[in-house]
């Protein structure tokens, strides 16, 4: 086995990793909830970018409704930046079968 090119592709993996994780940063994934009352915007890696309440929710005045339609949106918008890191991952790894750890 020639361990040289062993670790050669390990460190090129892990550059790959990185600027994988670099580029999840510039990445914005939105979501909706309440019929378009809240807009959720998110990087990539998940952090908030720009949450959007539309008048008539927070005219409701309901607390409870108001938190759970943020919420649903948010996690619409993460569950997407998610998805696009799991895919950008997967092209990575490829059909490389790592062995159980």
């Amino acid at each position: 086995m020639d361990f040289k090119h062993l670790l050669e592709q390990a460190q090129n993996f892990q550059h790959n990793l990185e600027q994988i994780e670099k580029d999840m940063e510039g990445l914005r994934t939105s979501g909706t909830a309440g019929g378009g009352a809240a807009q959720a915007v998110v990087n990539g890696q998940g952090a908030v970018l720009e949450l959007e309440l539309s008048p008539e929710l927070v005219a409701t005045g309901d607390a409870v409704q108001i938190a759970e339609v943020v919420k649903a949106a948010l996690r619409q918008a993460q569950d997407a930046a998610r998805a696009e890191r799991e895919q950008r991952r997967g092209q990575l790894l490829g059909d490389l079968k790592l062995p159980d750890l």
